[in-house]
């Protein structure tokens, strides 16, 4: 991720190190094999490009949720360049874990889907508009815990 003025720029990564490493672990380990192609596809053909290419997928689904729903939990996300593998968020400021505990948008349902990874504080930043925001929301399991809770339009 990159920060200049009032965006970020995140450039969607390839993993081809930790695409060797899972091979090691999924050989190696049964837990490791069900936990990849739970979060990453059914079969290997499937999974292992989803894992490699992970950056660029996230990168498209991050812009096209926010393009389509404008969900004001989460980061806006105004530009898609290169067919994905940069896009443009507005830029936010760190918050502690004390602030997200106190005024956390999700609530504990949309916290328990696996994988989501909404329960970080990394994954959170404050806006300019003062609201906290989720601002990294590109997996499939995050955007699924997003569309379980609905959120108000007119905020």
């Amino acid at each position: 991720m990159i920060l200049t003025g009032e965006s970020a720029i995140k450039i969607g990564r390839v993993r081809p190190i930790r695409l060797i490493l899972a091979l090691f672990a999924i050989v190696l380990s049964k837990h490791h094999r069900e936990k990849l192609l739970a979060k990453y596809g059914g079969t290997y053909r499937e999974a292992l490009p989803n894992f490699l290419f992970a950056g660029h997928f996230c990168n498209v689904a991050e812009f096209d949720y926010y393009q389509t729903s404008h969900d004001p939990r989460v980061v806006p996300t105004t530009h898609r360049l290169f067919g994905g593998w940069v896009i443009i968020q507005e830029r936010g400021a760190p918050v502690t874990a004390f602030e997200l505990e106190r005024e956390n948008p999700f609530d504990a349902i949309t916290l328990n889907t696996a994988f989501a990874e909404i329960d970080r504080v990394k994954q959170f930043c404050r806006l300019k508009n003062g609201k906290i925001a989720l601002c990294d929301y590109g997996c499939q399991a995050t955007l699924g815990a997003l569309r379980k809770i609905s959120f108000a339009r007119n905020e």
